[in-house]
């Protein structure tokens, strides 16, 4: 019932919107702005990251075996 309401008020404003004529009496015109800036500075950081040391070494890794039975 609540969706039925919306619908019929939707389509009512649908309808009086495209019953409207609207015609342009006047030209539209940008103000006039004046923008005086100075030079502006961006903040300083000073960030160091985190030592990070690099190596490898040789390892042994044991792998199960697989038996795959066909039928």
């Amino acid at each position: 019932m609540y969706n039925l309401a919306k619908a019929l008020a939707l389509g009512a404003a649908c309808f009086m919107i495209a019953g409207c004529k609207v015609n342009k009496t006047q030209e539209g015109k940008l103000p006039d702005v004046n923008v005086s800036a100075k030079g502006g500075q961006l903040p300083e950081y000073n960030v160091q990251g985190p030592k990070v040391e690099l190596g490898s070494k040789n390892e042994t890794v044991k792998v199960p075996t697989v038996k795959v039975k066909t039928p």
